[in-house]
């Protein structure tokens, strides 16, 4: 029974040992399995929260922003300013313009009217000089010219226009030449026919001529016809 005894016991203790080593060698298997395990469901885990977590904080500085957005419309408020400004500028500007040139234009049509009337007596006549003749050229006068003088003949279209009866005599009539001097011209001369001066009732027209006596080295330039007394009012032609 001892001897048996024994026996069961080293039987025991061999099988107690060899699953203590059994469990030794199951130890070290598991644990880097575990640890991997560990690990690796770790890192994961604690790398890409940090970097959440990160994230979010320069994330927060988009509210700020935004605000510097809002603000800007408070710039173009002030934009909006000067828009007005040169709209109010441009009216003041135009209202200035605009009732300067009313003003003149309304004093221009008023001096055109009271000048009316003075224009009007200008267009009552017609007058047009078609030649101017040397002496060779028209019948010789009754009496020689002044010394150091010659003939010189025009012959001019004188119109009357008018309702009224015109009386064209010779000091109504004046000949320029090219230095602005003035000649009268000779007057009582029947050898001219027809003859510029005379009475001119209303719409009469003739084609007449009047004979100067001008230098020798004179060039006749102008015919011009007083049409009042005081010769205020004049019509002029050039001599061809």
């Amino acid at each position: 029974m001892l001897k048996t005894h024994r026996i069961t016991t080293v039987f025991i203790l061999i099988v107690v040992f060899i699953i203590a080593g059994c469990g030794q060698q199951a130890e070290p298997t598991g644990t880097p399995e575990v640890t991997e395990a560990v690990i690796d469901d770790a890192t994961p885990e604690t790398m890409p929260t940090e970097a959440d977590n990160e994230t979010p904080e320069p994330t927060s500085n988009e509210p700020t922003v935004t605000p510097t957005r809002d603000t800007t419309p408070e710039v173009t408020d002030a934009d909006t300013t000067p828009e007005a400004t040169d709209a109010d500028a441009t009216r003041e500007a135009s209202d200035g313009d605009d009732a300067t040139p009313e003003t003149n234009a309304s004093d221009a049509s008023d001096d055109e009217n009271d000048a009316t009337p003075e224009v009007t007596l200008q267009d009552q006549y017609e007058l047009s000089v078609r030649n101017g003749l040397e002496a060779d050229s028209v019948p010789p006068a009754e009496q020689d010219p002044p010394e150091g003088s010659r003939w010189f003949a025009v012959i001019a279209r004188f119109a009357n226009v008018s309702g009224e009866t015109f009386e064209l005599t010779e000091s109504a009539v004046t000949l320029i030449d090219t230095d602005g001097e003035s000649y009268d011209p000779l007057e009582g001369d029947d050898t001219v026919n027809p003859s510029l001066f005379g009475t001119y009732e209303p719409g009469d027209t003739i084609l007449g001529l009047a004979r100067f006596a001008i230098p020798q080295d004179a060039t006749a330039m102008t015919l011009q016809i007083c049409l009042d007394s005081a010769c205020t009012e004049t019509i002029e032609s050039e001599i061809p």
